[in-house]
């Protein structure tokens, strides 16, 4: 929220006679004598005179440090490459609006040092006499108050007025500021300044400072959505396993083509494609790993769910699947979700059916053997194994074995083991 003394109007008529009243307190604060009207300076103003003061900024400084080198500059700008094809159209199209005027527009980066500027032909002069100028810096520890050492260091917008700056070098002209934050960190990239002759009177320029740099917002915030989702779709369509974004509410947006062949339809809801556990919200399936199945196919996976962020807003999620024979041979078990959802797994509607499952898993709890019948191929080891994930053993190794292919003279050593010797006679010993 801007306060009046950060946002101030200044009329044609009465703006020169306030400077003169300006200067005046400035003349007494240098020579450490009582400021005789309190109104004058803004309170802003007079906390960065008082920091100035306290950092040794010189008041009669000739001209700005030049804290970079053309060589360093270039770097600089290749380094935040992207964000510099933004800030840059924006200054030539503010530019172009004032290209014979007295007036100046600069972006500085975080630490004051001006690193993109255009000049208007009659401000050529002021800016080279006080190095406003490409690399050098204007924070306020090198420069003392100024728009864009005073912004940066209050966070604020920020229109400063020719006599209230801190250094004298500085009193010929007026200049307004207005930060520039990455949208989604919210980490402070520099300031958008628009400099004039003190001759002109800076009636709107605070707000057109904060419009730019809010439109600069705005391009960066959409560059960065356009990248992430470039990006997001390439790893998308790599991934030879189905991958699947969803909308907050579980709808599914975006599916590759592994999924597409797995009957995934887009518009449709994703637990209508596989099996998960009962949910009130979708977000509450975030960050988990899943045992589930495709409904069409029937095939077991291990799913993976991650929230889908855009800066500090999660705007979907992205499930990713895996063979569930493929996950355990890699050794991922212990990263499952301790669930009671494996019964949820088992697809089957009647109510015969049905029974069976709620019989499994009461039984489930039980420290005792469990003998399960029933013909080939009717599903008794998926039983057996959501029986073993919901017991006190689930941490155990689940081993299946199939009886019928091993001949019934070997099955009780096979299941038991068996003394040294025992088909050969032989020993190790002799």
């Amino acid at each position: 929220m801007l306060k009046e003394d950060d946002f101030p109007f200044l009329s044609a008529r009465s703006y020169e006679s306030t400077l003169n009243k300006i200067e005046s307190a400035w003349e007494n604060f240098i020579a450490g004598e009582i400021i005789p009207d309190f109104n004058l300076p803004r309170n802003p103003i007079l906390e960065s005179w008082k920091r100035s003061k306290e950092m040794g900024v010189p008041y009669n400084l000739k001209c700005a440090p030049l804290k970079l080198n053309e060589h360093d500059i270039m770097v600089e700008r290749e380094r935040q490459h992207n964000l510099f094809m933004i800030i840059d159209s924006y200054l030539d199209s503010i530019f172009k609006i004032f290209h014979d005027e007295n007036m100046a527009v600069s972006f500085s980066n975080e630490k004051g040092i001006i690193l993109s500027i255009r000049a208007g032909k009659s401000m050529l002069g002021n800016c080279h006499g006080i190095n406003y100028l490409l690399g050098a810096g204007w924070s306020e520890n090198d420069c003392g108050t100024n728009s864009i050492g005073t912004s940066l260091y209050t966070g604020k917008p920020i229109q400063i007025y020719a006599t209230e700056h801190y250094c004298k070098m500085a009193h010929s002209i007026n200049c307004s500021s207005a930060i520039i934050k990455e949208p989604s960190s919210e980490i402070v990239l520099g300031a958008l300044t628009i400099t004039t002759h003190k001759n002109i009177v800076p009636a709107h320029t605070l707000n057109w400072a904060i419009s730019e740099a809010q439109k600069i917002e705005n391009a960066i915030e959409y560059h960065l959505q356009e990248e992430s989702t470039s990006l997001m779709n390439c790893l998308f369509e790599m991934n030879e396993q189905p991958c699947i974004i969803c909308k907050l509410d579980g709808k599914i947006s975006k599916i590759n083509k592994s999924a597409q062949m797995l009957g995934v339809k887009v518009g449709d809801r994703i637990e209508n494609s596989f099996v998960f556990p009962k949910y009130s919200r979708f977000d509450e399936l975030f960050d988990n790993t899943y045992k589930t199945i495709c409904c069409k196919t029937e095939q077991r996976y291990i799913v993976t769910i991650i929230p889908w962020r855009i800066g500090n807003n999660i705007i979907g999620a992205i499930a990713y699947f895996q063979k569930e024979s493929l996950f355990l041979n890699q050794g991922n078990s212990a990263k499952l979700t301790s669930d009671r959802s494996e019964f949820k797994c088992i697809i089957g509607k009647s109510p015969a059916f049905r029974q069976v499952i709620d019989l499994a898993d009461k039984f489930s709890d039980s420290d005792m053997p469990i003998l399960i019948t029933g013909e080939t191929g009717t599903g008794k080891e998926v039983l057996a194994r959501a029986i073993h994930n919901n017991s006190c053993r689930k941490e155990k190794i689940f081993l299946p074995v199939n009886c019928g292919a091993i001949p019934k003279e070997l099955i009780s050593s096979e299941l038991f083991g068996y003394v040294e010797g025992a088909f050969t006679g032989t020993k190790k010993g002799g």
